[in-house]
């Protein structure tokens, strides 16, 4: 149950919300009726599209997971989020179910089955890493049945183990024991950067997960021959791109969060820098040297820096400057290159 109220904060950041437990369904609810897909993406084929009544999303949530697991689900924990999503967390159970309104959610369907396939075409597996990608394992998109703009997309995925890093940092957890998951958590971005990684000459491109916040991570502690290790889970997938994108938005981004997030919390200054040293030493740990010498001379150049600049601002909106985030970024990368000289 701890660990549940953990998973239901990390959505519920400035939100009234309301938990409701299901122990009985009613019958009158009409079942879900296959349609004809109302995107015109080619990929639309890989999620289905249903009918569904909007005004029984929790009834939606639950059918849809009894479906996946092939069996009644007993209780079924609901979070309530007015206004923008509703998630299902089955206690004791490894999937989460995440239903979003809106009318423009075909491409956000598309994006992530790409992902997905790709992952599973190329057998693309980062485990081995520390790594855990919670990618949907079926998907659908919901047609109102009473003629409404109530469109809706619905995601069956595995829920995160271990603890959310946004809970940890914000409740003080030990600064060295968080050291040591902030490292793990860098190394592991480098690492899926770098399986990405293309170099165009005259720049580089990589994957990004889309959103990399602090709220979207969570951490377990495993024993690997007897030493203990950090396994990293990233969640909130839908906007992952695996090509094309600029290698610092991820890291700037994380760096941005844990600055903002913590300064609020009133956490001492010099406290947050240890954070954000330890993440850039991991992420720097998970490239390799010719790709931060690389990142480092891009930052060197006024135009790229100044593009840089704009993409990051674009995405941290007021969380802090993106010019000293960048420049902060750009210093460690040169102290790094000098003592792995």
């Amino acid at each position: 149950m701890l660990y549940l109220k953990k998973l239901f904060l990390l959505f519920a950041v400035s939100l009234s919300m309301v938990c409701i437990t299901c122990t009985q369904i009613d019958a009158a609810c009409a079942e879900d009726v296959p349609v004809d897909t109302v995107c015109s993406k080619s990929s639309a084929a890989n999620y289905i599209t249903v009918e569904w009544d909007p005004s029984q999303e929790h009834h939606t949530m639950w059918k849809t997971l009894r479906d996946y697991k092939g069996k009644d689900l007993g209780d079924t924990q609901f979070l309530n989020q007015p206004g923008m999503e509703c998630w299902a967390v089955l206690m004791g159970a490894d999937y989460v179910a995440r239903l979003r309104k809106g009318i423009h959610l075909c491409e956000e369907l598309d994006n992530v089955n790409h992902v997905s396939k790709t992952f599973s075409e190329k057998e693309i597996n980062f485990s081995k890493d520390g790594l855990i990608l919670c990618l949907p394992v079926r998907s659908f998109f919901l047609k109102p049945s009473n003629g409404s703009n109530d469109y809706a997309n619905l995601l069956i995925l595995p829920k995160a183990k271990g603890h959310s890093l946004i809970d940890s940092l914000l409740q003080g957890i030990n600064a060295d024991c968080m050291g040591d998951v902030l490292w793990s958590v860098g190394r592991t971005l480098g690492i899926f950067q770098m399986f990405f990684m293309k170099d165009h000459k005259t720049h580089v491109t990589t994957a990004k997960h889309g959103d990399m916040g602090i709220g979207n991570i969570f951490y377990d502690r495993v024993d690997s021959m007897g030493k203990n290790q950090w396994v990293i889970s990233w969640i909130d997938c839908t906007h992952m791109y695996l090509e094309g994108e600029g290698p610092l938005m991820d890291i700037g981004h994380l760096t941005a969060n844990i600055e903002h997030r913590c300064l609020n919390t009133r956490m001492q200054s010099s406290q947050v820098d240890y954070f954000k040293e330890k993440i850039l030493e991991g992420y720097c740990a998970g490239l390799s040297q010719s790709i931060i010498r690389r990142l480092h001379e891009m930052l060197i150049h006024p135009q790229s820096f100044k593009d840089e600049s704009w993409l990051l601002g674009e995405k941290i909106g007021s969380m802090g400057d993106p010019k000293k985030i960048l420049k902060h970024i750009h210093q460690f990368f040169g102290y790094y290159l000098e003592s792995h000289l």
